[in-house]
């Protein structure tokens, strides 16, 4: 239950109308409580104060009217431009990149806005009365002026905003910098690594922990399965991680000893799975790496051929390649407080990570000189950094590479160029050894 709590609990606050909707019920709320301090000083207070200029009934309700007429417009112009701007960059590079637009707080404080204005406008026009003396709340009158003023500044920031959101640079940048960041969060999170593989817990019969449906990791409970473990005295080892795609009854842990584990401790332990029908960016550090990856494949596609937007793809990857080879491994046992081991879970490690990069890119960079030169230039820049089985791991990558745009590219110029920065990059590695 603690999984799926958190899997709507992200879902609600990353959804495109909780801002909006939070912001218009605080407004419903400022209306209530601006209506009850005006009905409790009455309007005759603005005489004497020189600055202020006290509004009559009709003035009143026609100014009212014409900002929440305004700011309804003005909502539905703005959604629809974030929906033509989320179509037009996601079918450029990828509908991955939707999620991103759809939980920018720029775009949903823009919306909410607009809304909360609408709302708090229509609810203090309820309060101007024009029979007998008439009665105009002046203090939510002078709010609702202001909230207009703020909405237009925001409607200012709003076309800034989405133009720069739109910007490929600015959306590889900042995919880049979230990688990052989670890459840093990782490795705060991961104590010291423990590498005594503890064989001799793992004997005999196990009993699994079956997949309850279909779809998607998106949340893993590792500190309820820790608990688990401690009361049931058991070992516990994981088999898949967030971002997995799993079926019904697939093995997502194995549990020693299996005499210990009945059906209800695999039940409990099932439940701190959370399942989806996409990937989220909340655990699945994998996702914004497959993001990176495909907006720099679709941009060497036929179709789009913008190699610049792909190089840079890959210089992010490379600094969150760089971030990650800098920072101890993390461990892949956990204990509880007593020292007992208790969990076993997969981590990833730089060979798969250059793999998941490099490899899965090598087939369209490879057809184009500067990308390839690119490409191998980066493998050469980042090599003094790393260890000297990493850079066995980069010299492999290095000869792929060379090996695969020599096949393709046409014409013998492109080719030399190709060969004289593999060589560089093979010096470079070989004077590290």
């Amino acid at each position: 239950m603690i999984a799926q709590t958190l899997k709507y609990w992200y879902g609600i606050r990353e959804s495109y109308w909780f801002v909006p909707t939070v912001m218009a019920l605080l407004a419903a709320v400022a209306a209530v409580v601006l209506g009850w301090v005006d009905s409790a000083l009455g309007d005759q207070w603005t005489g004497d104060v020189p600055w202020f200029v006290g509004s009559h009934p009709d003035g009143a309700r026609a100014m009212l009217s014409t900002i929440a007429g305004s700011m309804i417009t003005v909502a539905g112009v703005t959604f629809s431009v974030t929906i033509a701007a989320v179509a037009y960059t996601t079918s450029q590079f990828g509908p991955r990149l939707l999620t991103n637009f759809m939980s920018d707080r720029g775009n949903q404080i823009t919306l909410g806005t607009f809304i909360a204005t609408f709302v708090y406008c229509m609810l203090v026009l309820r309060n101007v009365r024009t029979a007998g003396e008439g009665f105009v709340p002046q203090i939510s009158l002078f709010f609702a002026l202001s909230l207009a003023i703020a909405s237009i500044a925001v409607l200012i920031y709003f076309i800034h905003h989405v133009t720069e959101s739109i910007h490929i640079s600015n959306v590889v940048a900042d995919i880049g910098r979230d990688l990052e960041k989670t890459l840093h969060r990782d490795s705060q999170r991961d104590g010291p690594a423990h590498h005594r593989h503890p064989a001799e817990q793992m004997t005999g019969a196990y009993a699994r922990v079956s997949c309850g449906g279909n779809g998607y990791i998106q949340h893993l409970v590792e500190s309820r399965l820790l608990e688990l473990a401690e009361k049931s005295d058991t070992l516990v080892q994981l088999e898949r991680q967030p971002g997995d795609f799993v079926h019904y009854g697939q093995t997502l842990a194995r549990v020693w000893p299996a005499d210990r584990a009945d059906d209800k401790l695999l039940d409990q332990m099932s439940q701190a799975y959370a399942l989806g029908r996409s990937r989220t960016l909340v655990e699945d550090m994998m996702l914004l790496v497959d993001e990176l990856v495909e907006i720099a494949a679709r941009a060497l596609s036929p179709g789009i051929n913008d190699p610049f937007t792909a190089m840079s793809c890959l210089d992010w990857l490379r600094t969150a390649l760089v971030r990650f080879a800098s920072t101890p491994p993390p461990s892949p046992y956990r204990h509880d407080e007593a020292g007992a081991l208790r969990l076993i879970r997969p981590v990833l490690d730089f060979d798969t990570l250059i793999e998941q990069i490099y490899t899965r890119l090598r087939p369209y960079f490879c057809a184009d000189p500067s990308a390839a030169c690119h490409m191998i230039d980066s493998l050469g820049h980042i090599a003094p950094l790393l260890s000297e089985p990493q850079r066995r791991t980069l010299a492999g990558q290095n000869e792929a590479l060379h090996e695969a745009s020599q096949a393709l590219l046409g014409a013998e110029p492109d080719r030399a160029r190709v060969t004289r920065h593999y060589q560089a990059c093979r010096d470079r590695i070989d004077s590290l050894a």
